[in-house]
């Protein structure tokens, strides 16, 4: 993450003040785990702290891929899950 830091400041000077991540989970038997929502929440919200901390607009994105054979409704219950996770940790970062 201290890359990251660094790598903010040089986007900054040279291209603009928004930056884009994404994280990607795929729904599937088991997936995304409980413990993978939550990893991606917080890496997630540490790069919107650290993009902040450098004076950018932070843009997180957590996809989650509708490749598969599950329905609509698991894919909107895997949204919801993971869209909370991150709300969640971004607020309290």
């Amino acid at each position: 993450m201290r890359s990251i830091s660094s790598f903010s400041k040089i986007i900054k000077k040279h291209f603009s003040y928004l930056n884009h991540r994404r994280s990607v989970l795929k729904i599937g038997k088991g997936c995304p785990s409980a413990l993978a929502i939550d990893d991606n929440a917080t890496v997630l919200a540490r790069y919107a702290a650290i993009c902040q901390a450098n004076r950018l607009v932070p843009i997180v994105e957590p996809e989650i891929l509708m490749d598969g054979d599950h329905d609509l409704p698991t894919a909107v219950k895997v949204a919801e899950k993971v869209l909370a996770a991150v709300y969640k940790v971004i607020l309290y970062i």
